[in-house]
């Protein structure tokens, strides 16, 4: 079950992070500096046999494990305790901490420089970490000496981030007053195995069971719990499914799974996914954005937005002021989205906003008010700090029906250095884009009785002798974003419906991808050459539409978004592409599949633009939308991480 690259995923861990390896086991990284608790690597055999006691396999051989920095151990049981491990990361690696009871150390035959021993409630400051030891009762409290107990939980305070991992425990008055008044915590890491007579008597000592778990982490004042002891040791686990449905409106938890990274969250990103969701609870399809926009609005202004306003056609634009002379760096979104027509399919509710196996579903979530949500966030992490330049949002409407055109008043009342568009990348940067015209082809023809179709000319016929010859077009290609598109998307007679009439007028529409150079002329131009290789009446011409905003305001445009592209090489996306990386997020440089408001920002106004945000694009318009929170909140700090390169 464990996945061949996880070494790589191990070594590769980004700050604030969290890797569950089984049992009670688990490795965090503050992006430097790995700490692992009660990692269990070696196989597990019952005593005097051959028979692994492991319902996980060992993910790796111990000699291919990366190097930990510092190793905690909570007790001596073997499935807590694994020697030959921690000797094989002591040979490896010199500067490894191993901090454990000290009767364990005591019995490590490692170099004593490894050895990091601590006393009861002591502290120890170390490299990325300050540990605390608290004495836990596993059914009751033991010491090897006076000081120095035999089982302890222990207080990690790492990347911003405070744990509290219990080790072997069960709940007592003591125990609660010990971590209580050293919270409060981000996160409880508590056994949920539970004990019972029949375990007692096979010599398995028992810990706190889901309920208990569940009491403890809020008494604490943990804002999530981490279940643990469950899925490793045969006969002494327990029901994932059922502690989920335990939690279930009572107390926040990540479930974890053995091999799958979790990012370790803060009060800020909690918050982040608590607006997700309030976000996508209010529908906007274009048009009616205006309850998500005030939202928008209000969200900015509280988090200490110098400047927010409304422009006439509903967008929503946010300003945070540098203290001194710089750049201004606008983040763009969408926030409306295209309409729900099967909700009565939807395994979750299309507004419903739910968080289930850490996804937050419904309309929105990916195209993309996640994002939108994100960059809110991580824009108002600036405020109030000294940094030069601006820091500007866009939360703009009607891009699912105008892609760019109300981008057009933003960048004439912001007037942007750089753009960063939102839409989802998968964690890539995307550096352009093909462009879109919507095309339309009209043939003509003469009407007559359809019973003497003779006296008459059949415009669809005609439409038919074209469409021969447009297929004939082949669009040109693009060494980056590839193949121009010309698809026949929409056909239509006139007059409509035909009741004993031969039509006089057929009209189809094309859906035309366009590369970087393509004008509305060099498009249509082809077009008009086939018409007239087909020996018809008619023309070509780029739609144009036209909607009303939630303002009242009319918005309209020709369908013509352009493409456009940038340089690797240039600043923009050197910088995003270098700052991802650093804050360890894996990423390379990509294009967009589809159309997004840098039509207008880079294609028509020449502005260096770059796409970033969280999700897949196969996610967008799909029934039972999703985001998957650890994307959502990894794109939060990497829009901050980009805003640092570009403003900083």
């Amino acid at each position: 079950m464990w996945d061949e690259s996880l070494v790589s995923l191990i070594d590769k861990m980004p700050r604030a992070s969290l890797m569950p390896m089984g049992q009670s086991g688990f490795i965090i990284s503050d992006g430097s500096v790995k700490i692992g608790i009660d990692l269990v690597v070696s196989d597990l055999y019952r005593p005097g046999t051959k028979v692994s006691r492991r319902l996980l396999p060992p993910p790796f051989k111990v000699e291919d494990c990366p190097l930990i920095d510092i190793l905690l151990v909570t007790h001596d049981h073997r499935d807590h305790l694994d020697t030959p491990f921690i000797l094989n990361q002591a040979g490896r690696n010199p500067a490894l901490k191993v901090v454990a009871p000290k009767h364990v150390l005591n019995a490590l035959d490692i170099p004593d420089s490894a050895k990091a021993y601590i006393a009861d409630y002591g502290t120890l400051s170390l490299p990325g970490a300050e540990i605390t030891a608290v004495p836990v009762p596993h059914m009751e409290y033991k010491s090897s000496e006076p000081g120095f107990s035999l089982f302890y939980g222990y207080i990690i305070k790492t990347s911003g981030r405070t744990l509290f991992h219990g080790g072997d425990m069960v709940m007592t008055e003591r125990l609660l007053k010990d971590a209580g008044e050293r919270g409060p915590y981000d996160y409880a890491i508590v056994p949920i195995n539970g004990r019972d007579e029949e375990r007692e008597r096979q010599n398995l000592v028992g810990n706190t069971d889901g309920e208990e778990a569940i009491q403890f982490s809020k008494a604490i004042g943990a804002a999530a719990l981490v279940p643990c002891h469950f899925d490793m040791i045969e006969g002494n686990g327990a029901d994932p499914k059922a502690f989920s449905a335990l939690c279930k409106g009572r107390m926040p938890f990540l479930l974890p799974v053995p091999g799958k990274l979790e990012l370790l969250l803060d009060s800020r990103e909690r918050k982040l996914i608590s607006f997700c969701q309030e976000a996508i609870r209010i529908p906007s399809p274009s048009g009616g954005e205006k309850a998500v926009a005030l939202l928008m609005k209000e969200r900015m202004e509280s988090l200490g937005f110098d400047e927010v306003l409304v422009d006439k056609y509903g967008s929503v634009v946010g300003i945070v002021n540098g203290k001194r002379e710089g750049k201004t760096i606008l983040l763009d979104g969408h926030i409306d989205t295209v309409s729900v027509t099967d909700g009565e399919l939807w395994l979750h509710k299309p507004w419903g906003g739910e968080i289930e196996d850490g996804r937050i579903y419904g309309r929105g979530t990916s195209d993309m008010k996640g994002s939108d949500t994100a960059m809110i966030m991580a824009a108002a992490s600036f405020a109030g700090k000294d940094f030069p330049g601006r820091i500007a949002l866009s939360m703009t409407v009607h891009e699912e029906c105008f892609e760019g055109i109300s981008s057009r008043l933003v960048s004439s009342l912001i007037k942007p250095d750089y753009v960063i568009i939102g839409e989802a990348t998968g964690s890539t940067v995307k550096r352009g884009q093909r462009g879109r015209a919507e095309v339309v082809v009209e043939t003509e023809g003469l009407s007559c009785h359809s019973s003497n179709p003779e006296k008459g000319i059949n415009a669809v016929y005609e439409f038919m002798k074209a469409l021969e010859e447009i297929r004939k077009i082949v669009p040109p290609a693009h060494p980056v974003l590839g193949k121009g598109i010309l698809e026949l998307t929409d056909i239509k007679s006139f007059p409509y419906p035909g009741a004993s009439v031969v039509p006089s007028l057929c009209r189809a529409t094309f859906d035309r991808r366009t590369l970087t150079g393509e004008t509305e002329e060099s498009v249509l131009a082809p077009i008009r050459k086939a018409l007239v290789r087909a020996g018809v009446k008619g023309r070509c011409y780029i739609s144009q539409g036209e909607a009303e905003c939630w303002t009242g305001e009319r918005i309209g445009a020709k369908r013509f978004y352009p493409a456009w592209l940038i340089e690797e090489s240039d600043e923009i996306a050197l910088k995003a592409l270098n700052a991802l990386k650093e804050e360890g997020i894996e990423t390379s440089f990509s294009h967009y599949a589809f159309c997004t408001n840098g039509s207008h920002f880079c294609g028509e106004a020449g502005i260096p633009t770059i796409g970033y945000g969280p999700s897949l694009e196969s996610l967008a318009h799909v029934r039972d939308e999703y985001i998957e929170i650890n994307e959502l909140v990894r794109a939060y700090r990497g829009f901050k991480a980009i805003i640092a390169a570009l403003a900083l």
